[in-house]
């Protein structure tokens, strides 16, 4: 390579002018710079190693250009210069680096390559021209219950109740209509009108929803519980009086192969710091405040008895089983592992920043619980008592979950992982800002139920109970969602992936500005059904009903709101049709070339 006396990026736009010959045949498009600056009068006497350090960039470039990806680029040496030029990850972008040694002497050119993507459409990104609120094969894949009480087809006759606007017939030359009875004097007579033809010609699929989304491994694993041999081979009680005789300066320790008891009852206070107990078996009873700080309790079993505060602070309880029958506790910061944890306290109870590992845990609360960002791995847990509050990043993985209070139950940020979700109960359950994944979901509650941006992941979702039921802003994606509440049910804002949707009950159910994508929907209810400024796309839907039956979707005004919904619903589809790919195009930076 020989070196040119020119000015500093004269190089650049020649071998840019080169390659951009090059793009006609190249998926990859390469803008070139615009501006380059010139050198200053200062640097003529680093002219050549200037110069050559923008020769390797042109290299760089135009390797680039052919392998699309980083690396070290070869670029042989000249005139006694050597060259370093490769290509770096910049982020999602790219930085290609060229340095230039001679004699000593190094200079640096660098450029930025921005990646542009286009995502392209077909296959989950096509939009429509025209609002739709039921997009099916055909009219004859919608069915209703006639006079004979059989499903037929709807093709020659509504019942008067249905009022359905703007199907969408994707295999009938994309045609948009209103199926509608007008009048209670048209003897039945459907009315289709041809709404607007989009240009736009589809095969829909739907994909297969896992039944199991879930599989619980547990965490825990029994161990014997081992006593270090040189422990006291007698009943232990540690008061307050006599805590010196068991920690002091030069001991911290307790070990007894029986029973530990540390008794709060009629000696004032403990608190224990830094402190490690084992035992066979340790008890903590009495009426005074206990508070234990950044220690360590091992035993077979560990109980709680008493009415006053119970405090644990930043310390580990491992155990074969942990039983609380307290008043106020509270634990902040801790961990306990057991094959069985079971917590009937009376008072406030409070875990912060926990971690409960069992095989079975069991809360059986009688007065407020509140369970801040908590982390409980068991396979077996059920929530009964009064009010449970789970907030703040909980995180809940359970083979079988069970939530069965008295009081109203809260979830708030939290995500939930369990094989068998169960949320029963004669009070207000909700869930917000959540995210669960269950094989098998099933609420039941008697009194109102609230489920609010939240997204649920489930192989079946089982809708019971005789209350209220509101979804909003959620998304949720099952094999099947079966809705048998005695109450109304209302989707508002929310997206429903489906594989099957039953819709049965003796009350309302609507769905309000939402996406339902389900390869079929059963309607079998005594009451209306209502899909309002929604989008509903299916493979076949059956009216197993005489009541009033809406489809009622959004105003072109709305097209593109339609649009987005249209968007959310191909996740659950595998759509061919006119289509155009992706495609990734690579801009240099004219404003990121650097020189050192």
């Amino acid at each position: 390579m020989k070196h040119r006396k020119k000015k500093k990026g004269a190089s650049l736009i020649i071998v840019l002018m080169v390659l951009a010959v090059a793009m006609i045949f190249s998926s990859v498009t390469l803008t070139t710079i615009s501006k380059t600056t010139k050198a200053n009068a200062q640097e003529k006497k680093s002219e050549d190693v200037l110069f050559s350090a923008e020769s390797g960039l042109e290299y760089g470039i135009a390797w680039f250009n052919k392998n699309k990806t980083t690396g070290v680029i070869s670029v042989p040496p000249t005139n006694g210069c050597t060259y370093d030029v490769k290509v770096e990850p910049d982020g999602s972008n790219y930085k290609i680096i060229s340095k230039a040694t001679i004699n000593g002497k190094s200079k640096t050119v660098s450029v930025k390559v921005k990646k542009i993507e286009t995502p392209g459409t077909g296959g989950g990104t096509i939009k429509l021209d025209a609002p739709a609120g039921l997009i099916i094969p055909s009219n004859d894949k919608i069915l209703y219950k006639n006079s004979n009480s059989t499903l037929t087809p709807i093709i020659n006759q509504v019942p008067p109740s249905f009022d359905l606007r703007k199907i969408l017939n994707y295999k009938n030359n994309s045609k948009i209509y209103d199926l509608y009875k007008k009048d209670n004097y048209s003897g039945g007579k459907i009315v289709t009108t041809e709404y607007e033809k989009t240009e736009q010609k589809m095969d829909i699929k739907f994909k297969e929803n896992s039944l199991t989304p879930f599989n619980y491994s547990p965490k825990y694993s029994e161990q014997a519980i081992t006593i270090p041999a040189n422990g006291i081979d007698s009943d232990v009680e540690v008061t307050n009086e006599s805590l010196k005789n068991y920690f002091n300066q030069s001991t911290n320790s307790l070990v007894c192969k029986r029973v530990v008891t540390i008794n709060a009852e009629w000696h004032g206070d403990i608190n224990l710091n830094n402190v490690i107990i084992y035992a066979d078996k340790i008890k903590i009873v009495g009426y005074s405040n206990l508070k234990i700080t950044n220690s360590k309790l091992v035993a077979n079993s560990i109980v709680f008895e008493g009415s006053k505060n119970r405090i644990f602070e930043n310390s580990e309880l491992i155990s074969k089983e942990i039983l609380m029958n307290t008043e106020y506790t509270i634990f902040d910061e801790c961990k306990l592992s057991s094959k069985k944890i079971s917590i009937n306290t009376s008072g406030y109870t409070r875990f912060k920043n926990n971690e409960l590992i069992s095989s079975e845990i069991l809360i059986n609360t009688t007065a407020e619980t509140i369970l801040d960002k908590v982390k409980i791995d068991s396979s077996k847990t059920d929530i009964t008592g009064n009010q449970k509050e789970f907030k703040n990043e909980t995180e809940i993985v359970s083979k079988d979950f069970t939530v069965n209070t008295r009081g109203p139950a809260t979830f708030s940020n939290i995500n939930i992982s369990s094989e068998n979700f169960n949320i029963k109960g004669s009070t207000a359950r909700s869930l917000n800002n959540c995210n669960v994944i269950a094989n098998n979901f099933n609420i039941q509650s008697t009194d109102g139920f609230n489920c609010t941006n939240s997204s649920i992941t489930s192989g079946s979702i089982d809708l019971s109970g005789s209350c209220n039921n509101v979804f909003g802003g959620t998304k949720i994606t099952s094999n099947k969602f079966k809705i048998v509440s005695s109450d109304n049910v209302i989707f508002d804002n929310t997206t429903l992936l489906l594989n099957l949707l039953d819709i049965q009950g003796s009350t309302d159910r609507k769905f309000i500005n939402s996406t339902v994508a389900s390869n079929i929907i059963n309607v079998y209810t005594t009451d209306n059904v209502e899909f309002t400024n929604s989008i509903t796309v299916c493979e076949s839907i059956s009216f197993n009903t005489s009541n009033n039956i809406k489809i009622l979707p959004l105003d072109i005004s709305r097209m593109s709101e339609f649009n987005d919904k249209f968007i959310k619903a191909q996740e659950q589809l595998i759509i061919t049709g006119q289509s155009t790919p992706p495609t990734i195009t690579y801009e240099i930076d004219n404003s990121s070339i650097k020189y050192e």
